[in-house]
């Protein structure tokens, strides 16, 4: 994993699209299931793995994790790479789950927050070649999640 610190002068888009590159598999042959299985989710800063003592407990729950973290101040960014379920964003008040969603697909995610707050993502779809970026626009509990993380 690319450890980026806080001398770069990459924007979060560039951080996401540089650690997608790196932790996401992005080869869309396989099914319809994300390509790695991840027997649970992980979270990491600057680009190191945090361990989590207890990791057994997090019953293999993304939000046990992201509540697992401990923030430290001095780190540039927070993310957790993750496996589940996206569906399209509408403009209307649709509040379905993206797991019920009729037109949902398989994913595979990172999502990062950086000291100063900003939220980016990057997404591997089955089905896709290409990972998708977003800078700031991610919607849901994850992100929110994620998102306070430093506070």
């Amino acid at each position: 994993m690319n450890t980026l610190t806080n001398t770069t002068d990459l924007s979060m888009g560039d951080i996401v699209t540089l650690l997608g590159a790196d932790c996401l598999n992005t080869n869309p042959k396989i099914g319809n299931a994300p390509s790695v299985s991840r027997g649970a989710p992980v979270a990491f800063h600057d680009g190191h793995p945090i361990w989590v003592k207890d990791m057994e407990q997090t019953s293999a729950d993304v939000y046990h994790l992201i509540d697992s973290v401990t923030p430290d101040n001095s780190v540039n960014y927070y993310g957790v790479i993750t496996a589940g379920w996206a569906s399209p964003v509408t403009d209307d008040d649709d509040n379905t789950p993206p797991s019920q969603h009729p037109l949902r697909k398989r994913v595979e995610l990172l999502i990062v927050v950086s000291r100063n707050g900003l939220v980016a993502s990057a997404l591997s779809m089955s089905g896709k070649d290409e990972m998708v970026i977003d800078e700031g626009k991610a919607q849901g509990a994850l992100a929110l999640a994620v998102g306070r993380i430093f506070g």
